[in-house]
């Protein structure tokens, strides 16, 4: 029945049933293409598809695993964020860890809306227990402020709260949930998706004072992550987190950064291959750099005022590589590694060979080696092993 859909499509929207399944991305190209909504093939193939549903809603709403014992708090740093954000989180990952499923929806949602959740489950049905099947333990070892959220963003959430919360007064409208046709749970499905028609009698009940753009750092199974949320403070009801508009927002950022620099090694491969029809010298193993200070190893004999002439002209046909520092190793005429960063600090570093790091040089070239994320690797890092292994 329609109704079965209400609570997954619930715990999906706000990322709960997938939160912490391991790093963001993939490998080789199929990360440059990552998916803006992750849901499990399991629930998707009970709830009809409804993974495709979420992503329609990921306009409205925007974008776990499991075990025994308490997040560990003896090597978490010590956040910014306020005290009770802070708790917030933590008992989340409790929660997570303990494959505490009522805990895990009191971290996301208000009571009322808990309320209606319950309302419209059958005992047994749709049992996250036995998803969060106690496989993995988080280990908190930082929470990091990224920022404020605005109003019009925590707005996003209450409105949100305001219509899933509604359903709760239709179900008892119509007389309880056995009362239920698959009309009346096709209308509670839109409530809780946010995209129902509008109500005369719905109220604007939910409220928030401040929220936050947070990163939580973790070891699972003693390797590290990392998962992004927006945390706010629902009056009334305390702090409620949110992370897969959060997560939505960093693979955009994580895509368009890959993407930008698969853009780059193609502009400076053309420059190259015009430079040596043109007699030019492009020989060599050295880096060329958007800034002078990470150039390293260029030959006298390279003729940099006319590459650079050359790639402002074919960079007018990518706008977004002006916005982004560089650099890139070349060895013999050829491109073999290329990264990017934004110079507002507000992107993520993005890397060709999509998804890649330098690993070593041998036999005269660059190897690289695949990782399914690029958390832990910044800018300046990728740089620094880069220029050891060529030197």
């Amino acid at each position: 029945m329609r109704k079965n859909k209400i609570v997954l499509t619930a715990l999906l929207i706000f990322g709960l049933a997938f939160t912490g399944c391991g790093p963001m991305g993939g490998k080789g190209e199929e990360a440059d293409n990552a998916a803006v909504t992750e849901a499990g093939t399991e629930v998707a193939e009970e709830t009809d598809a409804v993974s495709e549903e979420s992503e329609e809603t990921a306009e409205v709403t925007e974008e776990a695993a499991e075990t025994a014992g308490a997040v560990t708090e003896a090597e978490s740093e010590t956040s910014e964020l306020p005290a009770g954000c802070d708790k917030a989180i933590r008992d989340y990952y409790d929660a997570l860890n303990n494959s505490d499923v009522d805990g895990m929806l009191s971290s996301f949602y208000p009571e009322k809306v808990i309320k209606a959740i319950q309302a419209v489950n059958e005992p047994g049905e749709n049992d996250l227990s036995q998803i969060l099947d106690g496989k993995k333990q988080y280990e908190i070892t930082d929470i990091e402020l990224v920022g404020e959220m605005t109003e019009d963003e925590t707005d996003v959430y209450m409105q949100l709260f305001d219509s899933m919360a509604y359903s709760l007064d239709k179900i008892e409208e119509y007389g309880g949930k056995e009362n239920l046709d698959e009309e009346m749970a096709e209308e509670l499905y839109g409530y809780f998706l946010g995209m129902a028609e509008p109500d005369s009698e719905m109220k604007r009940t939910y409220k928030t004072t401040e929220g936050y753009d947070v990163t939580v750092k973790y070891n699972v199974d003693g390797e590290p992550d990392e998962d992004y949320f927006y945390v706010f403070n629902v009056e009334g009801e305390g702090w409620k987190l949110n992370n897969e508009m959060r997560k939505f927002a960093k693979k955009a950022r994580q895509s368009m950064s890959n993407s930008t620099a698969k853009s780059l090694f193609t502009i400076v491969q053309t420059v190259l291959t015009d430079l040596e029809c043109d007699g030019k010298d492009v020989k060599g193993q050295y880096i060329i750099s958007s800034d002078e200070d990470k150039c390293f190893g260029i030959p006298d004999t390279f003729d940099r005022s006319e590459y650079d002439a050359l790639f402002a002209k074919y960079s007018e046909d990518y706008g977004t590589v002006k916005d982004y520092s560089y650099y890139i190793f070349i060895n013999s005429g050829n491109c073999e590694y290329a990264a990017v960063t934004k110079k507002d600090g507000t992107g993520d570093t993005g890397v060709y060979p999509v998804m890649t790091v330098p690993s070593e040089f041998t036999g005269g070239r660059l190897v690289t080696e695949s990782v399914s994320s690029l958390n832990g690797y910044d800018y300046n890092g990728l740089y620094e092993k880069l220029q050891s292994l060529i030197r």
